[in-house]
């Protein structure tokens, strides 16, 4: 319970900043489109289906739970 407290007054003190600083969102929009662009080139040249590397963990730069 303490986490979805914490999460919405976290939420809310994050909006009152975009409502002031409405270009942090533009900013944020673009480097969300860029990431999830950088994730799809990874999953296209990853070569799943060739077979010929072995598994890796993902890290951050792969993208999150991938």
């Amino acid at each position: 319970m303490a986490t979805w407290v914490v999460t919405i007054v976290i939420g809310f003190g994050f909006l009152t900043a975009l409502d002031q600083f409405p270009q942090i969102f533009e900013i944020l929009k673009v480097a969300g489109s860029l990431y999830v662009f950088w994730i799809a080139w990874k999953l296209f040249k990853a070569g799943a289906l060739e077979g010929n590397e072995a598994a890796k963990p993902a890290t951050f730069v792969d993208g999150p739970f991938c």
